[in-house]
């Protein structure tokens, strides 16, 4: 990860757990670069766009068991919509 961090490939926060204990946590790259400023494991990250998958997920998730269809529409739930 070093390498793709001086090499501008990679800019942010790994952790690697298992269960409850970490493994390994340790930031890398810039988190104002014009600044000067690093990144630490403190830094705080924009999510962007990162919902949206998981929300993708949880919805499949409710489709295999049963509890929704994909033919739904919103107002199946929300019927003043």
């Amino acid at each position: 990860m070093s390498a793709n961090a001086y090499y501008g490939r990679f800019s942010g926060t790994v952790l690697v757990a298992r269960g409850d204990t970490v493994i390994f946590h340790e930031s890398y790259g810039w988190s104002d670069v014009a600044a000067g400023a690093a990144n630490t494991n403190d830094s705080v990250y924009g999510i962007g766009s990162l919902v949206k998958q998981f929300t993708a997920a949880g919805m499949m998730r409710l489709v295999e068991n049963g509890e929704i269809e994909l033919t739904d529409t919103v107002a199946t739930f929300f019927p003043h919509l």
